[in-house]
C-alpha cells in the first residue's frame, strides 16, 4: 500500500511539474515578447455610434521603422503587419503575418523545420498543418491578395492564436501584389545577437 502511494505521487508530481513546463511554453508562444520596445497600431476612438472618424493623419510605417533604426540603442528591430488570405481546401480566412526584417528573435518557438529566412518560403503553426493536410516542404497558395501568392513551408511554429490559422512569412513575398497590410507594429530589442 505504502508503495502505490509512493508510485502515485510520483506520477502527480512528474505530471504536475510537466505540465506547468508545458502551459509555460504556449504562454510564451503567445506572447512572443521578446522586444524590449514594441510600438503598435493605436485603435481608433469609440464613440456611442461607433468608431470616431480618423482627425489625426495615418502613422506612415517607414517614417517609424527609419526612427526606430536611427536611435543609439536599437540593436535588432523588425515590423509585422497583417492581411487576411483565403488557402484552398480551408473554409474561411487565414491571418497572414508579413514581417520587416528578421522576427525569429521575437519570441516564436519552432516545433520543427526552421524560420523562414530566403524568398518564398513561409512558418506555420500545427493547427494549419492539420487543417490543410500539407508537410514541412510543400507549397501551399495564398489567395485573395490581388494575386496569388505561393510559399514553401519550412517550419512548424508553436502559436495557438486564431486556432493555428496563420502564415508567417517576409512582407517581400507580399510586395508584387500590393496586399494591404494593417495593424503594423514595430518591435525593438537593443542587443545584437544571431540564430542560435
Amino acid at each position: 500500500m505504502m508503495g502505490t502511494a509512493v508510485l502515485f505521487g510520483t506520477v502527480a508530481v512528474t505530471f504536475a511539474v510537466g505540465m506547468g513546463a508545458s502551459l509555460g511554453e504556449v504562454t510564451k508562444a503567445r506572447a512572443h515578447d521578446a522586444a524590449d520596445v514594441t510600438v503598435a497600431v493605436p485603435l481608433p476612438e469609440i464613440g456611442p455610434a461607433g468608431p470616431v472618424p480618423e482627425e489625426r493623419p495615418a502613422a506612415d510605417p517607414a517614417k517609424i521603422a527609419a526612427a526606430i533604426e536611427a536611435n543609439s540603442g536599437t540593436g535588432k528591430y523588425y515590423s509585422a503587419g497583417t492581411v487576411r488570405a483565403t488557402v484552398s481546401g480551408v473554409t474561411g480566412t487565414t491571418a497572414v503575418n508579413a514581417f520587416t526584417g528578421d522576427a525569429y528573435w521575437g519570441g516564436y518557438t519552432m516545433v520543427s523545420g526552421r524560420w523562414f529566412d530566403q524568398p518564398g518560403e513561409a512558418a506555420v503553426p500545427t493547427g494549419f498543418l492539420a487543417a490543410t493536410g500539407i508537410e514541412i516542404g510543400d507549397t501551399v497558395t495564398l489567395n485573395g491578395l490581388g494575386e496569388p501568392v505561393t510559399v514553401r513551408i519550412v517550419g512548424e511554429v508553436l502559436d495557438p492564436r486564431y486556432d493555428g490559422m496563420q502564415v508567417f512569412t517576409d512582407a517581400a513575398n507580399l510586395t508584387p501584389t500590393h496586399a494591404d497590410l494593417t495593424d503594423i507594429s514595430h518591435y525593438r530589442g537593443h542587443v545584437r545577437y544571431g540564430r542560435g
